[in-house]
């Protein structure tokens, strides 16, 4: 496509961000984008179809970068489980810390539609889905993976809620102990 570039694509995504992060997702407006970077609306839709075209390349982007955050921080720890409280734990902090930014990850149309569609893009739930599957093993947990996935995200989302809403602050044995109770209180 003439006049097509990733450099501009990257460009209109941090603008996204940035504009996300600012609290600015409900009136997230392609005009107003497009007017920010210089760029034609015509000229916006060489790059992203639509509005959804461009939530899911933003998300896929957020997703790329929790996901390298959370690989850093699980450097550290050896185990599965250790591991799956360490990225809800980057997560969570994530949420205090970036609250406007992991509500749209989290709950944006197209961050909802992700966990039916095709995953790989979502470089978070590829990890989160991979050490679920560890940590039963680990833990001999005969809980299914699809199971632990739900109530483990769900988790993270209502608990990430009231951290953002500054309505609890968070705690790592709380996190520990709910872990130990989804997967049937095998504990490792």
């Amino acid at each position: 496509m003439a006049g097509k570039t990733n450099q501009t694509d990257q460009h209109i995504i941090e603008q996204a961000i940035e504009q996300i992060s600012s609290g600015n997702f409900d009136t997230l407006s392609l005009r107003k984008l497009a007017k920010a970077l210089g760029l034609t609306t015509g000229a916006f839709y060489k790059h992203f179809s639509n509005k959804d075209a461009l939530l899911k390349a933003v998300t896929i982007e957020l997703s790329k970068r929790v996901t390298k955050r959370a690989e850093v921080a699980l450097n550290n720890v050896t185990t599965a489980k250790a591991q799956l409280l360490k990225l809800a734990e980057v997560l969570l902090t994530l949420f205090a810390d970036e609250p406007d930014l992991m509500n749209f990850m989290f709950f944006n149309p197209v961050a909802q539609t992700a966990l039916t569609s095709n995953q790989s893009e979502f470089k978070l739930l590829m990890l989160t889905n991979e050490l679920i599957e560890r940590v039963r093993q680990e833990t001999g947990s005969d809980v299914s993976a699809d199971v632990l996935f739900v109530q483990i995200w769900s988790f993270i989302q209502g608990y990430g809620i009231l951290i953002k809403n500054k309505l609890v602050i968070f705690d790592p044995k709380l996190l520990s102990d709910t872990l130990d109770e989804y997967l049937g209180g095998v504990k490792s």
